[in-house]
């Protein structure tokens, strides 16, 4: 004889977080990155980075202008992405992430225009500017991790600071290491 079986709920498992969002947080941290070296040379003026400067700060624009595209596919209801702008909330996060991934390209823009003309004072200007916006929308995306109430360690309000620093780690890590 079976025993009598019980169903108490039926849970659906679904993917935490699909292939859009992953495919976006790498093109954030590949922007932010991209940035923060494109800095190194043009805002703070190390000369071992100029090489890289103008491809960076191409690179940074490129994947930043790219990587909502994968926000928008990951919604379920895609044409509602501008909602986002005409109905604010100001004590919603996700509001201010908005915000931040239309600064920073903008910025982005701005900050090569004037490093591809060769007027390198507003080049540091907004180089610099753009070094928190940078971080900021790479922090963004450990917001977005921190919203996964399932995985007890993303769930924390030290998740956004954590990828913030993770970005500036990968772009800083070598500093004053000889190279091999």
């Amino acid at each position: 004889m079976e025993p009598d079986v019980t169903i108490l709920y039926n849970v659906f498992h679904e993917e935490a977080i699909g292939l859009p969002i992953a495919i976006y947080f790498y093109m954030t941290g590949l922007s932010a990155g991209s940035f923060l070296l494109s800095t190194m040379a043009y805002g703070f003026g190390l000369q071992k980075f100029k090489p890289l400067g103008k491809t960076g700060v191409v690179l940074a624009t490129l994947l930043l202008a790219l990587a909502p595209v994968n926000l928008i596919i990951d919604l379920g209801q895609p044409l509602r992405f501008w909602h986002l702008f005409p109905y604010l909330n100001f004590r919603s996060p996700i509001t201010w992430g908005s915000f931040l991934l239309l600064a920073y390209p903008i910025n982005c823009l701005i900050y090569g225009f004037f490093m591809f003309k060769g007027n390198l004072k507003l080049t540091k200007t907004f180089g610099l500017v753009g070094i928190p916006l940078a971080i900021s929308v790479h922090g963004y995306t450990g917001f977005i991790l921190a919203l996964g109430k399932a995985y007890a360690l993303w769930n924390t309000a030290l998740m956004p600071r954590i990828d913030g620093n993770s970005c500036a780690d990968k772009v800083l890590g070598n500093q004053g290491k000889d190279e091999p």
